[in-house]
């Protein structure tokens, strides 16, 4: 029986390319806030995918999501997670706005906690991992200026992670995570129009959605059955200019 991987965030950018992808090996759950997004990507999708409309800058009623997504689990069990969900603004601090600020870490980071918190009331076997995987951001390490929000919430969701992989390893759950360069996303499609000069600081190119796929897919595998409290860099050369 195919394990049942729930990936938050599957309706669009690196979330889609992860559900159509992976769909082959494991029984899709996606969610998404646009029900249209949902339905196109489910219709269109080669292998069934189903789907959950949830709202993420609602944190506190996530356990309903969570209870959906097992009652659509082929196996009773959410075996894995993808956290691919965000949302990103480019904005000097003294523009910031409070709701806008709490939304960002609503989605980025708060609502990835309380499912991390309901996956964990899971129990997993040294034969049969639980994992989780975060997409984070190389602007964690870069700290650009009009990003701090961003940066902020997704520096927090690293700091979980590993706190959370030390807190978790004795109950065979591994937490990872991918920390990407600048990705071609529709979320981030104004970025290259703001700043012509990000497709030259890539040496080996821009990103796209589908080169975060192997990455995740080695995390997922048992070849990194022994990984856990790790971000890979996906940096497309950035660091070595």
């Amino acid at each position: 029986m195919q394990q049942t991987l729930l990936i938050v965030g599957g309706s669009r950018g690196i979330g889609k390319a992860l559900a159509y992808q992976l769909s082959e090996t494991y029984n899709i759950i996606i969610t998404g806030k646009k029900l249209d997004n949902l339905i196109k990507v489910c219709s269109e999708a080669s292998q069934k995918i189903d789907y959950i409309q949830y709202d993420l800058s609602h944190p506190e009623n996530i356990s309903s999501l969570y209870e959906q997504a097992l009652a659509k689990s082929s196996n009773g069990k959410i075996n894995n997670i993808i956290y691919s969900a965000a949302i990103h603004s480019i904005k000097p601090v003294r523009k910031f706005d409070y709701n806008l600020n709490l939304e960002m870490f609503n989605i980025n980071f708060f609502s990835f906690v309380e499912l991390a918190k309901l996956f964990a009331q899971q129990k997993f076997t040294a034969e049969s991992k639980g994992r989780i995987i975060a997409i984070s951001t190389m602007e964690t390490q870069l700290m650009s200026s009009g990003m701090s929000l961003y940066t902020a919430s997704k520096s927090a969701l690293e700091a979980f992670c590993i706190t959370m992989a030390r807190e978790y390893v004795k109950r065979n759950i591994l937490v990872n995570g991918i920390r990407p360069a600048f990705v071609n996303t529709d979320m981030a499609s104004n970025s290259l129009e703001i700043m012509p000069e990000l497709s030259e600081r890539y040496p080996l190119g821009i990103l796209s959605s589908d080169d975060i796929v192997n990455p995740v897919r080695f995390l997922l595998s048992d070849s990194a059955k022994n990984i856990t409290g790790k971000f890979l860099d996906i940096n497309s050369g950035y660091f070595v200019k």
